[in-house]
């Protein structure tokens, strides 16, 4: 079941987070383990001010979107329900609320490139982020009209 939260309670923020850096670590081999442990309290604090989206299976969070104005921040699915739909699944939901969205990746990170890219999302900027030295692209997607 996809569904918005309307507040996050602290169970749900605690699923929410594993997911998040479980993703991270599998998602970005790249980047030191440290830096999302580093980020972690940030992202805690952070994450109950957007607009959150989340994907349960038998009552357990699975995947979750987190959307600050239409900037995605980020998509994520549990191991076990990664490549079964619920990253589709979750970012039609919110496409249906948005005529726009943005959203940075890293381009090493190409299975989440090609994704956003089947997606219909497109490269708008490519830079370099220094926090983890790694070249990160901006994509956007706009509704048809």
């Amino acid at each position: 079941m996809i569904k918005q939260l309307n507040s996050v309670t602290p169970l749900e923020l605690d699923q929410i987070m594993t997911i998040w850096f479980n993703g991270n670590l599998a998602g970005h081999p790249f980047i030191n383990r440290q830096y999302w442990l580093d980020n972690w309290d940030y992202v805690r604090n952070e994450l109950p001010k957007a607009e959150i989206v989340v994907a349960q299976v038998n009552d357990q969070i699975q995947g979750f979107v987190g959307v600050m104005d239409n900037y995605i921040a980020g998509i994520f699915v549990a191991a076990n329900y990664r490549h079964q739909g619920l990253g589709q699944q979750l970012l039609d939901y919110i496409k249906q609320d948005h005529q726009n969205l943005t959203l940075n990746v890293y381009e090493l990170n190409q299975v989440a490139v090609h994704f956003y890219q089947r997606q219909n999302f497109q490269v708008m900027n490519k830079e370099l982020d220094t926090a983890t030295n790694q070249v990160e692209l901006t994509m956007s997607w706009s509704a048809a009209i």
